[in-house]
Order: C-alpha cells, then sequence, then structure tokens
C-alpha cells in the first residue's frame, strides 16, 4: 500500500500577487497583446519557473556534489530569504551583489508566466535556447504556439529607471532572431520599503512572415517536450545517465534518446501519482557545510551542530512518472495531451507544488510531512553528509558493490569515489 502524505496542507493556498501589464512599442497596438492586463503569480510558481534562470548543464562531473546534492536546495533556500509576494508586489529582499540574481529568478519566473498565459500554451512548451557555437546575443526561451516557434527573453529589476535599457537589450537581441514571433518582458519587482506595486512591461516585434517547421509531428514533438524537462532532470537523473542522455540530445535534431528511469533515485507517490525524483536537504548544501565544518570534525558532530543551526528542511523535486513513460514508449498524442492537475498549497511547515507539467516541489520543515521523513530519513542525510566530507578531506572510499563483469563476477569493485558507489553500481 503507498504511502501517502501526513502533513495538513489544507489550511491556505499560497500567496499571490496580481501584476499589471504595460505595452510598449508595437504591443499596444497589436489586439493579441491588448486581450492580457495582468496576470497571477503565487509564490511557489514563481519558484518553479524561476528554476529555470539557469541553463541545463552540458555535463555534470561525477563529485560535483555542488551541482547534483546542492545546488537544488540552494536555490530554493535563497528564493525563501530574499523573494517574497504581497498582494500588490513581487519583493525583492536582497542586497548588494544578490539583487541583480534575484531579479533575474523574478524575472524569469513572471514573464514565463506571463508568456505562457498570453501564447495560451502549457509550460511543457518553453525550453532553453542552447547557447550558439560562436559569440553572439541570443533570446533566452523558445516556445512552441500556434504560429511556430516564439522566441523569447525575460528580464527583471527593483529600478523603474532601469526598464529602458532592459528593453534596449531585449531589442538588440531580437535582430539575431529569425523566428516568427519575437517578445520580451521585464518585470519590476520592489524592495521590502518600497510601497509602489510591481508591474510587466511587454516590448515586441511586429510577427515575420517567415514560418517554422510543424511542431506537432514525431520526434520533433517530443524533443520539443523533453527539452523542456532538462533543466529539473539535472538535478534528479544520476549524473553519469543525465550526461549521456544530454549528449545524445544535443548532437542530434532526430534522436528521441531513451531517459533511463531507474537511474533516477526516489519515487514518491501521493494521491496515486507515482513522481519520481530525488530528495534533498538544506543540510547538504555545500556552502553551509563549508561555514559549518572545521579541522578534526567529526561526521556526527558536524551532523548534529548543522541540524542544530539550520534545522531539518527537506525537499523533493520529481516529475510525474507517466511523462516519462510516454516519452520513452513515443506516444506523441498521449504526450501532447497530458495535463497534471494543478496542485498549490502552503503551510507554515512546508509547501505542496505540482505544475500542470507534471513538475512537483514538496518541502517539508522540522518533520511535518511524515511521508518525506519516512523516504528521506535522518540517517540517508546523515550519510550524504558524509560523502561530502570525504570529499572535503579529498578521502574517497573503494565502491566495493559486486562486479557483474566476464571473469570478475561477484569481485568488489575497486573503483574509488566520494558517492559510496561509482556510477557503475549506483
Amino acid at each position: 500500500m503507498a504511502m501517502q502524505n501526513t502533513m495538513d496542507l489544507s489550511p491556505s493556498p499560497t500567496p499571490s500577487c496580481r501584476l499589471s501589464i504595460r505595452l510598449d512599442g508595437e504591443t499596444k497596438t497589436e489586439p493579441d497583446f491588448q486581450r492580457l492586463q495582468s496576470i497571477d503569480v503565487t509564490r511557489t510558481e514563481l519558484l518553479k519557473h524561476g528554476a529555470m534562470v539557469d541553463e541545463p548543464p552540458e555535463h555534470i562531473r561525477e563529485d560535483d556534489f555542488d551541482y547534483y546534492q546542492s545546488s537544488f536546495p540552494d536555490f530554493e533556500r535563497y528564493y525563501s530569504r530574499f523573494i517574497d509576494i504581497d498582494p500588490n508586489r513581487v519583493i525583492n529582499k536582497a542586497r548588494g551583489g544578490s539583487r541583480r540574481r534575484a531579479s533575474d529568478i523574478i524575472g524569469v519566473g513572471c514573464g514565463l508566466i506571463y508568456a505562457t498565459s498570453l501564447l495560451q500554451v502549457d509550460t511543457r512548451a518553453v525550453s532553453h535556447i542552447p547557447e550558439p557555437p560562436i559569440r553572439q546575443k541570443y533570446m533566452d526561451f523558445q516556445i512552441v504556439c500556434k504560429r511556430g516557434i516564439a522566441e523569447f527573453e525575460a528580464k527583471g529589476t527593483i529600478n523603474d529607471r532601469s526598464v529602458q535599457s532592459r528593453l534596449v537589450d531585449i531589442a538588440a537581441k531580437k535582430k539575431v532572431s529569425s523566428a516568427p514571433v519575437r517578445f520580451g518582458t521585464v518585470t519590476v519587482a520592489r524592495r521590502l520599503s518600497d510601497s509602489a506595486p510591481s508591474y510587466l512591461v511587454v516590448s515586441d516585434d511586429p510577427p515575420a512572415d517567415n514560418s517554422s517547421p510543424d511542431a506537432q509531428e514525431g520526434p520533433r514533438a517530443l524533443r520539443q517536450v523533453m527539452a523542456h524537462y532538462l533543466h529539473y532532470l539535472s538535478f534528479i537523473l544520476d549524473s553519469s545517465a543525465y550526461n549521456r542522455f544530454v549528449r545524445q540530445f544535443r548532437n542530434t535534431d532526430t534522436l528521441v534518446p531513451e531517459v533511463a528511469i531507474k537511474k533516477i533515485g526516489k519515487v514518491l507517490e501521493r494521491r496515486g501519482v507515482r513522481y519520481a525524483g530525488e530528495f534533498f536537504d538544506y543540510r547538504l548544501i555545500s556552502a553551509l557545510i563549508r561555514r559549518y565544518h572545521e579541522p578534526e570534525m567529526t561526521l556526527d558532530a558536524l551532523f548534529e551542530g548543522m541540524t542544530s543551526k539550520v534545522g531539518r528542511r527537506k525537499l523533493f523535486l520529481g516529475i510525474d512518472q507517466r511523462v516519462l513513460e510516454l516519452y520513452n514508449g513515443q506516444s506523441v498524442s498521449s504526450l501532447l495531451k497530458y495535463k497534471h492537475e494543478l496542485t498549490n498549497r502552503e503551510t507554515a511547515t512546508g509547501f505542496e507544488f505540482v505544475d500542470r507539467d507534471g513538475v512537483a516541489i514538496f518541502k517539508s520543515m522540522d518533520g511535518a510531512d511524515r511521508q518525506i521523513e519516512e523516504l528521506f530519513t535522518e540517517a540517508e542525510v546523515r550519510g550524504r553528509l558524509g560523502h561530502y566530507l570525504s570529499y572535503i578531506l579529498q578521502e574517497p572510499t573503494a565502491c566495493g558493490a559486486p562486479c557483474q563483469g566476464h571473469g570478475i563476477e561477484g569481485k568488489p569493485c575497486e573503483i574509488m569515489t566520494y558517492r559510496g558507489k561509482c556510477h557503475f553500481h549506483r
């Protein structure tokens, strides 16, 4: 029988903000842009979309704890500390150099919410545009829509006077794009002390006469959908499997490489849906480990000290396993029709967010979600912390798992690793 969540998430929906839309340039006379006068943004929705501020990596090193164990919880921790929402404002609480990073997250998150609403598509239509082989400006995202492929740029700021310079940069990037639809947004967030409402500015070129290939046929459709999930897969798919998948995915326009679902570490089942994903913990954030670790400190002392100072903050990031199965089975029609029910609830001790694309983010604080606690135990957190401590001290250990290769069947694997098991045996 599947274990079910026992955290009460019923008291209230996540906080939300209504952003007014201001049209710039050609958008003022375009009927398609005039019909959308505002958008509603929730805190957890902004977190999920804002995570796309960074492009998915081309390669993850075997010992890159900073990425596969630390990157996502560090992003969520940063978001929780420096970004907030009230009914009229998206608030940037960061200072100094951190303020630009928060503005970028807000700009991407709010911009993608606007763009998908404007084009009447779900978030699976959105993917990063890969960096071009030659150094040049390029748009951030491509979006599959009725007109073909739209290219989109999203920026953020806390200064009304900076909007124009952001629009100039968007215009420069649009000049090198050949997409039939090219547009961008600038989201104006506010400092905590600034009570003025936030808003979003839209800039556009007139639609071009050129057309894009049909986006809804066979391998092309499968690849366009999976491109959306690459960023999330980079956090949950074992690094060796992710590297192999991305290499095959990037090297051809027609191949549909299979996602190695068995190489995704965990499965959490909730309300009859199985989410393939991974668990994370604030105590596994590399910057915090290095802050609290002292020479000669034992693992037990480090774990107990971090639990006391950081607390138990656990996260789960996953994708509805059905999405990955439909992709692997090349079920184009079923994958394009797929839509998850939106779940968006929050309490003082955690939140539960599942977008319509099937991407799920759950947070549990101080043991509030007993399902997460049972699937991601304190013992496992301690074990992962031990792996990272071995990495800091440069003390790898032999894998030790029984080999299966010809002539070495059953022999303990001698590959040295910081991750408990080598990439062959994980």
